[in-house]
């Protein structure tokens, strides 16, 4: 897919303004994907005959969650507005660390964004 079909670089459009110098490489295949299951795991605690039942079982992922019918909001766009800034004040080389850490994870997951499998002309296997 190109990067214009999914709306990564358009920013007329975009509702959290994207700093300049991202650059599309791919996307996160469903294996790596983040999932949750539909119902918990996690048990209720029966303290003194009175059972307190748990209010975190699974994360909120869609604004079509049952849990905020009564006031929708995108858990995407609330996540990435309060923990998607960078921290200024950051030590650089700690951050340049991290930096090419998960960047090196990343190139090993994603998917290229043009997987066609086909035979390269004259030119695209000589430049």
């Amino acid at each position: 897919m190109e990067a214009e079909s999914m709306n990564f670089r358009n920013d007329e459009e975009a509702m959290i303004p994207v700093p300049d110098g991202v650059v599309f490489e791919g996307y996160v295949g469903k294996r790596f994907a983040q999932t949750c299951a539909p119902k918990s795991r996690l048990q209720f605690t029966e303290n003194k005959d009175h059972i307190t039942k748990t209010t975190y079982d699974f994360p909120l992922l869609s604004s079509k969650d049952e849990r905020i019918k009564e006031a929708p909001f995108s858990p995407l766009y609330e996540g990435i507005k309060h923990h998607g800034l960078v921290v200024r004040l950051f030590p650089q080389n700690v951050l340049d660390m991290c930096f090419r850490s998960y960047r090196d994870k990343l190139v090993a997951l994603l998917k290229p964004a043009r997987a066609q499998i086909n035979k390269l002309n004259w030119e695209q296997a000589i430049c």
